[in-house]
């Protein structure tokens, strides 16, 4: 059996694609030059778990932190907007403080230790969202 047919018989991933957001050489090396410049966010271990099954494919489909409407239909339905089941809430949070000064479509660095210098991944803001108890 050729390794294309092996490949052919795998399981197909959650929601039909693989997404993998990993960068590696050139690419990767460009991110991290790129991401030393950008402001700063400190993110907690749960949100760097999430980072990194995102980076690996594991969360696939998602692109990335869920958007207000995937999150409220997760809570309330077990699924992405879009229907694909989907039981957990994958959201990043911030303080009240720094989602002021989160624009839409501004890139910024995520930091897992905050005593070390190193970052942990980037992301484009696409959608800041408050979670309010009537929402929940």
């Amino acid at each position: 059996m050729s390794i294309q047919e092996n490949l052919n018989n795998l399981i197909k991933p959650h929601g039909g694609k693989l997404i993998k957001t990993l960068k590696y050489g050139a690419e990767r090396e460009e991110c991290i030059k790129e991401a030393k410049s950008l402001p700063k966010i400190d993110i907690s271990s749960r949100e760097f778990g999430d980072l990194v099954m995102m980076g690996i494919g594991g969360f696939s489909p998602l692109k990335g932190f869920m958007k207000k409407e995937d999150w409220f239909s997760v809570c309330k339905n077990f699924t992405l907007a879009d229907g694909t089941f989907w039981p957990i809430p994958i959201t990043m949070s911030v303080s009240e403080e720094e989602a002021k000064k989160l624009k839409r479509g501004q890139k910024v660095a995520l930091k897992y230790n905050k005593d070390i210098n190193d970052i942990s991944g980037t992301i484009e803001v696409d959608q800041v969202y408050e979670m309010t108890k009537k929402d929940k």
